[in-house]
């Protein structure tokens, strides 16, 4: 049979984090706090989102049409210019 030795290990009453440790855990304490007070400061009713969404819609469409006009007149103009060779 055999037999075991027991290693006996120093008991610490109290282990302490280093200091970098520490006031890394405090930073992002303090940013998950802060994100959360502007999130709940700057939510919009369901209507304001919604008008919000028209509002960028109707910026986005604008730009759309812009764009399509642009593309229009082009291709309008080459039907033009093939037609006149033919």
């Amino acid at each position: 049979s055999s037999s075991t030795v027991g290693i006996s290990r120093p008991v610490h009453s109290a282990v302490r984090p280093h200091p970098c440790t520490r006031r890394a855990a405090a930073m992002k304490l303090v940013a998950a706090l802060f994100v959360a007070c502007a999130g709940s400061v700057a939510v919009a009713s369901p209507v304001e989102r919604v008008v919000n969404l028209l509002k960028d819609l109707k910026e986005k469409l604008e730009v759309d049409e812009k764009t399509e006009q642009k593309v229009y007149d082009k291709y309008a103009c080459w039907c033009e210019k093939t037609t006149e060779r033919k």
